[in-house]
């Protein structure tokens, strides 16, 4: 199993640089208009689903990433170097600047893909700075127990903190049922047979 997911690793990687020098050339096949040497084409998107066999829809999501890589040359050589995924690209390339990309890398090299997504999806909902400090200290968490001995929880937080939350309490969920399975499913303990009393002296 070591030698599977090491393999899996490496191809990962392999997969992720193989796709950043794609959205390279995508990028500079679209910024010379090399759809329009095809009659009928009328844009990358449409020669990408043409000619490479692409989905409308993800050959349009691949234009739109490969135009914002043109501007984002740390995220770049990150993708480049197999150590992010299309996925987090993709995710952090709708929102990422100039002035941001550099923390946005950092938090995309330590969150999952979810995670990531959840995150920039708060940052797209919030319009200004002032908006997304606003959500920050209005943050709460609190819980109770009650009278059964249950615990009840009640939060309110932000949508990359929430991303983090929520992806800590399903992990615990899981642990939770894994180990609830394994208890069913374990043999019940054997019942021990009564002895005689020994007779007394």
């Amino acid at each position: 199993m070591e030698e599977v997911e090491l393999e899996l690793s490496t191809l990962a990687a392999q997969l992720a640089s193989a796709t950043c020098r794609f959205l390279q050339l995508v990028a500079e096949f679209d910024a010379r208009q090399g759809w329009s040497q095809v009659h009928g084409i009328v844009s990358t998107a449409q020669w990408l689903s043409w000619r490479c066999g692409l989905s409308a829809g993800t050959a349009r999501e691949q234009v739109r990433v490969a135009r914002a890589l043109a501007d984002l040359p740390e995220i770049t050589a990150a993708f480049a170097a197999g150590q992010l995924s299309y996925s987090k690209v993709r995710a952090i390339s709708r929102v990422a600047t100039a002035e941001t990309e550099h923390d946005l890398l950092q938090i995309a090299e330590a969150a999952t893909a979810n995670q990531l997504d959840r995150f920039c999806a708060g940052v797209r909902t919030a319009s200004t700075v002032e908006g997304v400090n606003e959500r920050h200290s209005d943050r709460r968490l609190t819980f109770r127990t009650e009278w059964d001995g249950s615990v009840a929880f009640s939060g309110r937080c932000s949508p990359e903190d929430g991303a983090v939350i929520v992806e800590a309490l399903r992990r615990v969920q899981d642990q939770l049922e894994a180990g609830t399975a394994h208890t069913s499913d374990s043999p019940a303990p054997r019942a021990r047979s009564p002895r005689s009393p020994r007779a007394a002296p």
